[in-house]
C-alpha cells in the first residue's frame, strides 16, 4: 500500500535539556503531542499520522501511551540518527512524501501546513517549507509555527551522500544547505510574522520554554478559544513583556 503523504512526528523521551517533555501535561491533561495530533485530525481528516519514536527503553512509556490510538501509527527507530528513523518510518508505511513535525511545538499552525501541502503538490519539489525575507528557513527559526515537507527519495539521497552527525540529527538540513543539488520550494513567511524572525520562540526546549508557553497557551485559549488566529497569538505575546524578554534570552542562548 502506498500513501500520497503522511505526517511524521518525531518525539522521544530523552531530551537533554528537558527530559520526558513529551509526556508532560501541557494543557489540562493533554501533552503537546496530544494537542498536535488532535489539531491534525481535525484539519486533515483521514490523513496518516505516524509517531516516529526510538527503540530506547526510555521510550517504552511513549509507545505504551499511544498504542491503541487508532488515529496514530507508531514506528520505532534509531535514537541519534533521526534521518534514518524518518526513512524507516516512511518505508514501513509506504509513504512517498513526508510532512515532518517536531513534537515540541504547541502552536503548530494547521493553516500554514495546509498551504505548504498545496504548494508542494503544485511544484513537486524535493523539499518545501517556509522562509523568512532575510533567507532564514523557517525550520531554523524558533517560531514553532511551521512544518516542512520532503520526499522520501530526497531523504534517501541524503543518507547515501553523507554520514555527518549534523545531517543525521537534523533530517532536512543537508537539503536546504545544498540548494544547487535539490529542487527546493520556499513559501514566503506571511508578512505579519517576518519581523519576528529573531524574537519569537514558540518551541519547547527547556523548562523556561515550557512554563512560558503553557501560560501563553492558556491565555490565548481563554481569550479567543482553540481557533485563535496568528494575529491574536502575536497580540497576546506582545502583551506579555516578561515572556518577550524570556523568548529573546532563550533564542540567544540556544541559537540554531
Amino acid at each position: 500500500m502506498s500513501n500520497r503523504f503522511a505526517f511524521i512526528i518525531q518525539a522521544r523521551s530523552g531530551s537533554k535539556r528537558l527530559p520526558n517533555k513529551i509526556m508532560m501535561p501541557f494543557y489540562n491533561k493533554e501533552t503537546v503531542l496530544d494537542i498536535q495530533v488532535n489539531g491534525l485530525l481535525q484539519h486533515f481528516p483521514g490523513a496518516l499520522i505516524i509517531l516516529a519514536t526510538t527503540t530506547s527503553k526510555a521510550d517504552d512509556v511513549v509507545v505504551e501511551k499511544y498504542t491503541g490510538n487508532n488515529c496514530l501509527s507508531i514506528y520505532r527507530g534509531e535514537e541519534e540518527n533521526v534521518l534514518k528513523r524518518f526513512i524507516g518510518a516512511a518505508k514501513a508505511f509506504g509513504v512517498e512524501n513526508i510532512i515532518r513535525v517536531c513534537a515540541d511545538n504547541p502552536f503548530l499552525s494547521m493553516g500554514y501546513c495546509g498551504t505548504m501541502i498545496d504548494e508542494y503538490f503544485k511544484a513537486m519539489p524535493d523539499y518545501c517549507s517556509y522562509k523568512f525575507m532575510n533567507g532564514t528557513p523557517a525550520i531554523k527559526s524558533h517560531s514553532g509555527l511551521f512544518a516542512e515537507m520532503v520526499s522520501l527519495k530526497a531523504l534517501e539521497r541524503v543518507i547515501n551522500e553523507t554520514s555527518e552527525p549534523l545531517y543525521c540529527e537534523h533530517v532536512t538540513n543537508y537539503i536546504y544547505s545544498h540548494p544547487g543539488d535539490f529542487k527546493i520550494d520556499f513559501v514566503p513567511v506571511p508578512v505579519i510574522l517576518d519581523e519576528y524572525v529573531d524574537r519569537l520562540r514558540l518551541t519547547i526546549d527547556t523548562q523556561v520554554d515550557f512554563v512560558g508557553l503553557q501560560k501563553l497557551y492558556l491565555a490565548v485559549l481563554n481569550k479567543y478559544g482553540k481557533e485563535f488566529t496568528i494575529e491574536q497569538l502575536l497580540a497576546e505575546v506582545n502583551n506579555d513583556m516578561e515572556l518577550v524578554k524570556l523568548m529573546t534570552e532563550q533564542i540567544k542562548q540556544y541559537a540554531k
